[in-house]
């Protein structure tokens, strides 16, 4: 807050961090509603968006690929470029072998991974 807030939050969680994290956004700023991992929509006070000029908007892949399947590929194609070219990389935050696949799965249920899950043969 000291800062002024930040200009863009990508919201995949949603509940109530998602909310938090609605109300650190600076005047001006975007809001993009990734889904809902928590389990709950936030409740946004749309007023806020009003009065600070924050633009909501929504990304939903799946409804994305029916409305223009051509900008998923691209939109694909450019991320694994990226990626091949070490631009960017996931976090992984857990490797396991597959005997310990039950716990990568209770390391997502518990909520205590913070980044990728790799379970590998």
């Amino acid at each position: 807050r000291a800062l002024g807030g930040v200009d863009v939050v990508y919201d995949a969680v949603g509940g109530d961090l998602g909310a938090a994290a609605f109300r650190a956004l600076k005047p001006a700023g975007h809001f993009l509603i990734i889904g809902f991992a928590a389990g709950d929509t936030p409740a946004l006070p749309l007023n806020h968006a009003l009065v600070k000029n924050i633009t909501l908007s929504g990304f939903y892949w799946g409804g994305l690929l029916r409305l223009d399947p051509v900008a998923v590929k691209d939109s694909l194609k450019q991320i694994f470029a990226w990626y091949a070219d070490g631009a960017i990389s996931p976090h992984v935050s857990h490797r396991l072998p597959l005997a310990q696949a039950a716990e990568g799965l209770d390391l997502l249920a518990q909520r205590k991974a913070t980044g990728k899950v790799l379970i590998l043969p």
